[in-house]
């Protein structure tokens, strides 16, 4: 479980890697997960490549993505 502690960078935490990933999904319905996984990189740098994963983990249990483990693609899931 990633824990604050005062020291964080807020920039790399938990809601702002999430909140990256959909304004990502906002251009791009579907994704490759490397592809998503180096445009975080690029955008918010090496040290924000331990928070992907449980951010993409936060938005599945959020229902508001989806991963197909054949294809490798992550989706957004537009609950309107």
């Amino acid at each position: 479980m990633l824990k604050p502690i005062k020291y964080m960078n807020v920039d790399v935490s938990l809601p702002a890697i999430s909140c990256e990933v959909l304004k990502i999904f906002k251009k791009n319905k579907t994704l490759i997960y490397t592809d998503l996984f180096n445009k975080i990189i690029q955008k918010k740098g090496i040290e924000s490549k331990k928070i992907i994963l449980p951010a993409l983990s936060f938005l599945y249990l959020l229902g508001k993505v989806e991963y197909y483990q054949k294809t490798d693609i992550v989706e957004y899931k537009n609950e309107d």
